[in-house]
C-alpha cells in the first residue's frame, strides 16, 4: 500500500464539503493559508502529521480514512459503540453515586 496524496487530498475535500465548510473556513480553523488548503486538496502539498492529527480532530475521521482510505472495520464499530455506551454508563453511576453522598451527608 502506498500513500497517494492526490487521494489524500480528494479525500479531505470530501470531508470538508460533506461538512460544508469552504476552504479558506477550513484554513482558518486549521491555522494555514488558503493556498496551501488548496495545495492539500489538489495532492500537491502534503500534511505534516500534526496537521494530519487536526483534520482527525476536525472531522472526526480515523487517520488511517485521511491518510490512506482505509475505514474502520465493522468490529472496531462496534468496540468504539460499546466504549461509548460504557461511559454513558460510568458517568451515570458517579451522578448515583453523588446523589447517594449528598442524602447521606443530609441524614447525618
Amino acid at each position: 500500500m502506498y500513500y497517494d496524496p492526490a487521494a489524500t487530498g480528494e479525500r479531505i475535500q470530501n470531508l470538508r464539503k460533506d461538512r460544508e465548510v469552504t476552504q479558506e473556513q477550513l484554513a482558518i480553523d486549521l491555522n494555514i493559508s488558503d493556498r496551501y488548503m488548496r495545495n492539500l486538496e489538489k495532492g500537491e502539498k502534503v500534511p505534516s502529521v500534526d496537521l494530519f492529527v487536526e483534520l482527525r480532530e476536525r472531522f472526526g475521521s480515523s487517520l488511517d480514512y485521511i491518510v490512506l482510505g482505509v475505514s474502520a472495520s465493522q468490529r472496531e464499530q462496534e468496540l468504539q459503540d460499546q466504549l461509548q455506551m460504557l461511559r454513558k454508563e460510568l458517568k451515570e453511576m458517579q451522578r448515583r453515586i453523588l446523589v447517594m453522598l449528598e442524602m447521606l451527608g443530609e441524614s447525618a
